[in-house]
């Protein structure tokens, strides 16, 4: 998949408790909130990953995995999710993500609740903190480089 356009784009759905499958309202209206935002914003190749009944904390969801991998093969231009936690209740794991990995493999972050920036910020607050970390690190090391 070298062409821009034949990337996916990724809409990634949650609900953590147990989905059981009669109360749906609140799947279908993760998977409209998505839609919707996508059409919205022009994304192109549409594609649900949904893990119904798992908590954001477990980093095992069956489909998260599958848009990781998808990620990670180049497959993916596009991630779009309702809010920062329906993809990581961990902010470590949700920093790995959204300011190394996505970048690394040219994924652009979409959150519908949070803001169409919160990528960009969080890209910001990352390499701040990897500054902040290298020098503490120069600064208990003498100040060698």
């Amino acid at each position: 998949m070298d062409r821009q356009s034949d990337k996916i784009t990724a809409l990634y759905c949650r609900i953590g408790y147990p989905f059981d499958g009669r109360d749906t309202t609140s799947a279908h209206a993760q998977l409209d909130s998505l839609s919707h935002y996508a059409r919205e914003h022009g994304l192109k190749n549409l594609r649900f990953y949904c893990d119904w009944g798992f908590s954001g904390a477990d980093p095992n969801r069956p489909q998260y995995l599958r848009m990781l991998h998808d990620v990670l093969a180049g497959k993916i231009s596009n991630l779009v999710v309702l809010n920062l936690s329906r993809l990581a209740r961990d902010s470590e794991d949700a920093w790995k993500l959204i300011g190394d990995t996505f970048p690394q493999y040219s994924v652009v972050f979409h959150s519908v609740q949070d803001g169409v920036g919160i990528g960009e910020t969080l890209e910001r607050f990352s390499l701040i903190r990897q500054e902040l970390k290298t020098a503490y690190y120069r600064s208990r090391e003498g100040g060698r480089d």
